[in-house]
């Protein structure tokens, strides 16, 4: 990092950074095609823009995927991963005003550690630029590799650190306490909306479901949420089958008016959550009018307006969970980082599982809380909402000084 600075300080001392009509610079937590890294840009979008600020750029990964297309902003470059690479970004700090690092979940090294220390590095670059940077809300398990505890103590104090919920915000005050922020998810910030055609029908059916007398219970799964490492890709779609197939059979067995609702929150990878959806559809055997399944892509906005119409989700995505909990709905998590839990403390609920070894013996831990939350659901409504001002007040913390 020595270079770093010292390529940093002569931006700063040239006085790089002195031009009118600069931008604000926003560095995404991964490649498009996640809902949840949609949400935290728009909520931090829709923040800013309340801020009065009205120019944005957007960093790429790479430069065959860009989020530019799908947020119709201008791309300002591909995050740095070499000295000739920040050379490059040195000529271009004069147009940056504030650099904005969605943090979510992406830098305590469990997906990539490069990638962790990557994003890092141009943190302190830019801050030694003399560029403010702030870090969003971000979680930060409890046993983070060495490098990347050595990374956040390198950073300048002029960073602001913002954990988005209480247990990450004591982690990282243990290793960065002067410049530490507790906030909420950017995601609370995101505004609920319909543009496609597709969209607008999914709703559209949702509400006449509704309006059948039948009650929509939410399902957003992925195979993360089966955190069991000694298990083949094949074999959790198979654990994640078992289980979900015992958890509507039971939900059915006794509310016979539910209708399942499949929801996709990524559409990378495979299988993703479309086929995930799909496959479970299929294997519980159901007729196209007893269920709802999205199989095509939507936006995050879309995705909270039909979480609203949701009775209770169950889902092992946390930001289509954060849409729900946001609409005052009732959620049940697989918790397999240990993030979850933060967020329920919020709200002060308690109704997160993990995968175990047997699939029957986590559904019908599942299948409890959803008796509870049904039974008290004007309740359990209730909190949710009564504790959702405060934390949308931590959410907007991402942005207020």
């Amino acid at each position: 990092m020595k270079m770093l600075r010292i390529l940093a300080t002569y931006c700063h001392l040239k006085k790089f950074r002195a031009v009118a009509n600069r931008k604000v610079l926003i560095l995404p937590a991964s490649t498009p095609g996640n809902l949840g890294d949609a949400a935290m840009i728009l909520g931090l979008l829709h923040l800013l823009r309340s801020n009065g600020e009205k120019r944005f750029l957007l960093i790429d990964y790479s430069q065959h995927e860009s989020w530019s297309d799908e947020l119709g902003l201008s791309s300002g470059g591909v995050l740095p991963a070499s000295l000739k690479d920040y050379m490059a970004w040195s000529f271009c700090l004069s147009k940056i005003s504030h650099l904005y690092i969605n943090g979510a979940d992406v830098l305590d090294g469990k997906y990539s550690l490069e990638r962790t220390l990557q994003r890092l590095r141009f943190a302190y670059f830019v801050a030694h630029a003399g560029i403010p940077v702030t870090i969003t809300g971000f979680s930060m398990r409890d046993d983070p590799p060495e490098e990347v505890i050595y990374a956040f103590k390198k950073l300048p104090n002029s960073v602001r650190l913002c954990l988005r919920d209480p247990l990450s915000f004591d982690r990282v005050k243990k290793i960065n306490s002067d410049s530490v922020k507790q906030v909420a998810d950017l995601a609370f910030m995101l505004q609920p909306s319909l543009k496609t055609e597709y969209e607008k029908k999914i709703y559209s059916v949702l509400q006449m479901q509704i309006d059948r007398g039948k009650i929509p219970v939410g399902f957003c799964l992925n195979l993360h949420s089966v955190k069991l490492s000694h298990l083949k890709v094949s074999e959790k779609i198979d654990w994640l089958m078992s289980c979900m197939n015992n958890v509507l059979n039971r939900i059915l067995s006794v509310h016979k008016n539910v209708c399942p609702v499949f929801i996709p929150h990524d559409f990378r990878g495979d299988p993703n959550d479309v086929r995930i959806n799909e496959a479970l559809a299929l294997k519980c055997g159901y007729e196209e009018d007893d269920f709802i399944i999205v199989n095509e892509a939507v936006s995050a906005p879309a995705v909270k307006m039909f979480c609203s119409k949701l009775r209770i989700l169950i889902t092992g995505r946390m930001h289509c969970g954060i849409a729900a909990l946001g609409s005052g709905v009732p959620v049940i998590f697989f918790d397999y980082q240990g993030k979850v839990k933060g967020l329920t403390n919020f709200f002060d609920l308690n109704t997160s599982v993990e995968a175990q070894k047997n699939p029957n013996t986590t559904a019908e831990e599942i299948f409890g809380h959803f008796i509870e939350y049904n039974s008290n659901h004007s309740y359990y409504r209730e909190k949710i909402l009564s504790n959702l001002s405060m934390v949308m007040n931590y959410s907007r913390a991402n942005v207020d000084a």
